[in-house]
């Protein structure tokens, strides 16, 4: 008896009973079971280091040649523009030709002659003119036909460099997200139209030829030219990063009107120095396109002409042309490291990015 009372007062093996009829009609297996008790936290990967400069410079670089690829039919079109505006300048000195000094043999000849005029008394205002055009003291007017093609070419390529980095300077600031990054994103970009670069002069180069009376050097206007368009896409760049559209273009078109005020033609470098600001000539891209050009063409003709006057009164020197390549790399260059620069400004967090619409 004591056994069995024993046994009654432990708790039965059956499982309990439902808690509610729904439970009861569902069966207990089907409810949830709770839950284990948590495992131990387990230790977080270590990062991964970032994307070396090489890894980032070729993706970026590889973006932007595709997207230049893309845009093919536009970079055409900015080319038959770059050379439409060579032909227009073209038309206006197609009769242009090198006004240089009376050749040698007939310098005594000319003076001969003036005397002769200069015993007429109407005449004799204008002996002291003539006798200076048979030495040779007069300046050649070529620059100016060489200022007004660079002029053209280099407002249109400031004005094609607005959408290379301002269009999407919200994507730039996403992809690149170090200062290392900001670096190769800019010489990707460099390199991507690079090829856009050397296109776009040659077809004004041709027309240049082509067109004017002049012994042109072909080789060396179409390095000038190219150096030209290549320091005013910097300047489209630097810009269109810091600035909204409107303001980038208007911008722009100053600084280029600066370089074209500094070109040493009006004023001449004579002027700048009289005025205390002589080095800014040197910082002008156009003056040194502008030597470039004259040195390369004068020497053509130097075998009948005395160039030596002419360059005096320009102030070049006949074998210039390669210092004035140099100067349009080096203030090419200077304009390149103020685009990584503004680049970098504007990957500041921060920083206000303004696209171009």
């Amino acid at each position: 008896v004591a056994r069995r009372q024993l046994l009654d007062l432990l708790p039965s093996a059956a499982p309990p009973a439902a808690a509610s009829a729904f439970e009861a009609a569902i069966g207990a297996e089907t409810l949830p079971k709770p839950s284990s008790p948590p495992a131990a936290a387990q230790p977080l990967p270590p990062p991964r280091p970032p994307p070396s400069f090489v890894a980032l410079f070729r993706l970026f670089c590889g973006r932007a040649l595709v997207q230049a690829w893309r845009a093919r039919a536009w970079a055409l079109v900015e080319t038959a523009l770059y050379c439409a505006c060579a032909t227009l300048v073209c038309l206006v000195h197609y009769d242009s030709g090198y006004i240089g000094p009376v050749a040698r043999p007939y310098r005594e000849q000319c003076r001969g002659r003036v005397r002769a005029y200069a015993r007429d008394e109407r005449y004799a205002y204008m002996v002291e003119p003539a006798l200076a055009m048979c030495d040779g003291a007069l300046r050649d007017a070529l620059p100016v036909v060489w200022a007004q093609m660079g002029e053209a070419l280099m407002f249109c390529a400031m004005a094609a460099a607005l959408q290379t980095y301002g269009r999407e300077l919200a994507v730039f600031k996403r992809e690149a997200s170090s200062r290392r990054g900001v670096v190769a994103y800019a010489l990707a970009k460099e390199v991507a139209a690079l090829p856009s670069a050397l296109l776009a002069p040659l077809p004004a180069t041709v027309v240049l030829v082509a067109m004017l009376p002049l012994r042109i050097d072909a080789a060396a206007a179409y390095a000038s030219l190219a150096l030209l368009m290549w320091n005013a896409a910097a300047v489209g760049h630097v810009a269109s990063i810091l600035l909204d559209k409107v303001r980038a273009s208007v911008v722009g078109c100053m600084v280029l009107m600066a370089w074209v005020t500094t070109n040493g033609l009006g004023p001449t470098r004579v002027k700048w120095e009289a005025w205390g600001l002589a080095p800014l000539p040197a910082l002008s891209p156009h003056r040194w396109y502008c030597e470039l050009m004259y040195t390369s063409t004068a020497a053509r003709y130097a075998d009948e002409w005395d160039t030596s006057v002419g360059l005096a009164a320009w102030g070049y020197a006949a074998d210039g042309a390669p210092r004035a390549a140099r100067w349009l790399l080096a203030v090419g260059a200077g304009w390149r490291l103020l685009t990584v620069a503004a680049l970098l400004a504007a990957h500041e967090p921060g920083a206000c990015v303004r696209r171009l619409k």
